[in-house]
């Protein structure tokens, strides 16, 4: 809940940015990208900018999430949103500079190789080819 967050931003644990139109800006200030999501997410699209500019990843074992991120792969994957897990990952991170390089480089080039904008619309194209769909 936004009491919640604010009641952590009042005590100094986090710095909330609320929202932001220019996340390119954000990511540029940022080494490690967090989505602790407990629901389906579809594909994130936060996911997607963030490992195009390079950096890490920590997500939830989500629908959406997890067909992105590989654990120890692409990015680091938590069960469950588990905040333990979550937190352990992300000092994992913080500590370890050659892991997250080894992670962010791994998830540039698998969004670069299988989500690019190009690959994308020629596969939804595909999709409406294939059932014929008529809109």
């Amino acid at each position: 809940p936004r009491s919640v967050i604010e009641s952590w931003v009042n005590e100094g644990l986090v710095d909330w940015l609320g929202r932001k139109e220019n996340m390119s800006d954000i990511f540029a200030k940022s080494n490690i990208v967090c989505l602790p999501t407990v629901y389906g997410e579809g594909v994130p699209k936060v996911i997607l900018e963030s490992a195009a500019t390079g950096r890490v990843l920590v997500v939830s074992d989500n629908p959406g999430c997890k067909e992105l991120v590989i654990d120890r792969v692409t990015g680091l994957v938590v069960k469950d949103g588990n905040p333990n897990q979550l937190a352990s990952s992300i000092n994992e991170l913080i500590n370890d500079d050659t892991l997250r390089e080894y992670l962010a480089s791994n998830a540039m080039k698998k969004i670069f190789k299988e989500f690019s904008s190009e690959i994308v619309v020629n596969k939804t194209t595909e999709i409406y080819k294939i059932k014929k769909i008529t809109v």
